[in-house]
């Protein structure tokens, strides 16, 4: 991978990680696996718009999914994304 090629793969993620909503699900999902509907509870959100950012952080690779009959079951792919939103939040409260 080009040095050019690994900014642009940073860029892509940074601008899925752009969003309050899509943070709120990374963090819902925090070492555990939840279901659209535990999620739409959970957030108070929609589930039409929650479904539209899961698809968002599944082409990402941010998460995966797990069908378990008719229920589908989110969770992060790797820790390692909520510890770097961790280092960009701690870091955003410092200095702003």
């Amino acid at each position: 991978m080009t040095e050019r090629s690994k900014h642009e793969e940073g860029e892509r993620i940074f601008k899925v990680l752009a969003s309050a909503k899509r943070l709120a699900i990374l963090h819902a999902l925090d070492g555990k696996e939840m279901s659209v509907d535990e999620l739409t509870k959970k957030l108070g959100v929609r589930k039409s718009n929650i479904s539209q950012h899961l698809a968002i952080l599944r082409y990402a690779r941010l998460v995966k999914m797990r069908k378990d009959g008719t229920k589908v079951y989110y969770k992060v792919t790797d820790p390692k994304v909520l510890a770097g939103c961790r280092i960009i939040g701690n870091f955003a409260r410092k200095y702003h």
